[in-house]
């Protein structure tokens, strides 16, 4: 059995460990709150700026032509894997890495070359271990990604597929449900050619006047649907960090205090036996006088 100061050692150094989790986790209660009205925000004008670009996409003139909507044979995709640059959440970053690995060897099966834009320091550790190659790693973003951060990732990963280096583009994100709820899921994102879709929507609704012509106003909004697109699945992936960092500190703040009890009662017998042998010593000791 441990010794009291021992004991009383380690119950210090686990409060001590509490009270930061549970700092932790009301700051990251604090932030996921924020995150999530973001997440909610922005989904009803990305929705609505979707279903009016594939209709958009579905009234483009055959002759219409685009670099992102060409459809090239694919010999080499490239993966958008969304974690963070911070820890202490849980195994959100090990899913959304786990998703993307099992992803890329679906690809590679096929015969095709992968390799990972990687966003988030914990991410891009991960990644490094793996087979894939790391084309691009974006490090920095703010806990809840901005407007702007979304803009510079989206034009760096449109230039290099219009370059040709990449021959498909795919975000795997967390998808935001609820405090308890986050999933892994996979987002196709370049090519932009969804035509069939288009027309499935122009046949349903056909609500849309596009002037002076489908092509000119595909041009300007094809960089807001996809800079979007970009920007959404960052707040989703935030929002779900956030929840699991609140979850995991949680737990940890609760298996403190169930360290502390059974050290405490572990304390107690410690300090019951300690007290009985010194009686036992001092009885011991008179009797021996006596004798």
């Amino acid at each position: 059995m441990p010794n009291i100061r021992e004991i009383r050692s380690r119950v210090r150094s686990i409060k001590s460990t509490e009270q930061i989790t549970k700092a932790m986790e009301m700051v990251a209660a604090a932030k996921v709150r924020r995150a999530q009205e973001r997440v909610l925000a922005v989904r009803p004008y990305a929705e609505k700026l979707q279903g009016i670009f594939r209709e958009l996409v579905g009234n483009l003139p055959p002759d219409y032509e685009s670099p992102l909507l060409v459809e090239r044979p694919v010999r080499k995709v490239g993966l958008v894997v969304m974690s963070s640059d911070k820890g202490l959440a849980g195994s959100y970053h090990v899913n959304i890495v786990r998703l993307a690995l099992a992803r890329a060897a679906e690809w590679e099966r096929r015969g095709v070359e992968v390799g990972f834009f990687a966003v988030g320091s914990k991410g891009i550790q991960l990644l490094k271990r793996s087979g894939p190659s790391l084309f691009a790693a974006y490090q920095g973003f703010g806990a809840i990604p901005s407007a702007a951060e979304a803009r510079g990732l989206a034009a760096d990963l449109v230039d290099k597929f219009e370059k040709g280096e990449v021959d498909r583009i795919e975000i795997l994100y967390t998808r935001f449900h609820s405090l308890v709820r986050y999933q892994p899921t996979v987002a196709d994102f370049l090519p932009a050619s969804i035509i069939e879709e288009g027309e499935a929507r122009k046949e349903e609704s056909g609500q849309h006047l596009f002037e002076p012509s489908a092509g000119f106003v595909f041009d300007r909004l094809v960089p807001k649907q996809l800079e979007t697109e970009i920007y959404r699945s960052l707040l989703e992936s935030a929002a779900s960090e956030q929840a699991a960092r609140m979850t995991a500190m949680g737990s940890a703040s609760k298996n403190a205090k169930e360290m502390i009890r059974t050290l405490s009662i572990l304390y107690n017998k410690a300090r019951q036996a300690s007290i009985t042998r010194e009686i036992l010593e001092v009885v011991g000791g008179a009797e021996a006088l006596k004798g």
